[in-house]
């Protein structure tokens, strides 16, 4: 009998033990990192509390309040085989900030656990929080003075004048070497002197004429004799002759021995008396006239060109040219 009541006695406190062991293994523990923080500072706010290795802890959601403070972050961390009994220990972290002066305080927080079939609830104490402001501490207060006067600082000018002028003067034997070269090398280089034959260079003199302001300005006078003079000049240089001193009559008559056709002789004629007529203000022309009398010297050009080419075919000519 007493052998039974012994195995009753010890089947009760074997039931028992490990409630008890389980209660007394959670551990649960709530800490902050300071009682006291600077306003707007983070600061984790902790909740730690050791389970059976298969429990599953739920912790207080960010926005489930906080009290006074703002929940900027949530962490859930479990560190494993740790203790003994296949036990873990699970921490969630919350990083905490206030955004007002004076003594707070953390609610008390509750925490889920569920072990299988088994769900329990705890309770973790509330923390005190003290939020103070930037200065708070003596020593930063210090931190803040007055700003200081200007001073001045001595300027090296003595330096500074030595310096330009150092430069002033290596500047100028630079401008004045690289100006010796370029006029050494301007003496030294041959000058290329290109010599156009007197059609080519006619006929570049038209083209500058056709391209001036002449007719625009009703510089009439100026335009006639620079266009008469292009063919004189052309005559004189590719025939020989002193065109540019004669008059029209005795440019008619030395101009005879090239056996222009009747009608070329003519139109030279009178082109030679357009130009005699407006240089002596004898003839007013318009705009119209002066294009057509640049046209017509053309024309007249490349008759006079088609005399010399014909001459340089026959020998005795082209001795004599």
């Amino acid at each position: 009998m007493l052998r039974f009541k012994v195995i009753i006695i010890a089947v009760f406190f074997l039931s028992v033990l490990p409630v008890v062991n389980a209660e007394n293994s959670l551990r649960p523990e709530a800490k902050v990192s300071v009682n006291s923080v600077i306003i707007g500072d983070h600061f984790p706010y902790t909740l730690s509390i050791i389970v059976p290795r298969n429990a599953v802890v739920t912790f207080p959601r960010p926005d489930s309040g906080f009290g006074s403070f703002e929940v900027k972050s949530f962490q859930e961390k479990t560190v494993k085989n740790t203790y003994a009994n296949n036990a873990k220990k699970v921490e969630g972290v919350y990083l905490l900030a206030a955004y007002d002066l004076g003594n707070f305080t953390i609610p008390t927080m509750n925490v889920s656990i569920q072990d299988g079939t088994s769900k329990r609830s705890i309770v973790f104490p509330p923390l005190e929080v003290t939020v103070r402001e930037v200065s708070a501490n003596a020593a930063d207060k210090g931190d803040i003075r007055d700003v200081k006067p200007p001073f001045s600082i001595p300027y090296p000018w003595k330096l500074i004048a030595a310096v330009l002028a150092g430069l002033a003067i290596f500047s100028a034997i630079i401008f004045a070497l690289i100006r010796y070269f370029k006029r050494k090398k301007a003496v030294d280089e041959p000058q290329v002197v290109i010599q156009l034959e007197p059609y080519e260079e006619a006929k570049r003199k038209f083209e500058s004429i056709n391209a001036g302001s002449f007719l625009i300005d009703e510089m009439y006078k100026e335009y006639y004799s620079s266009v008469s003079e292009v063919i004189r000049e052309y005559l004189q240089k590719q025939f020989r002759m002193d065109a540019l001193e004669m008059t029209t009559s005795e440019l008619l008559v030395a101009t005879k021995s090239f056996k222009l056709t009747w009608e070329t002789q003519d139109t030279f004629r009178q082109w030679l008396q357009s130009a005699d007529l407006v240089k002596f203000a004898k003839h007013f022309p318009t705009r119209i006239e002066g294009e057509e009398y640049l046209v017509q010297a053309h024309s007249i050009l490349d008759q006079f060109y088609d005399v010399y080419k014909s001459r340089m075919e026959t020998p005795s000519h082209s001795q004599g040219l």
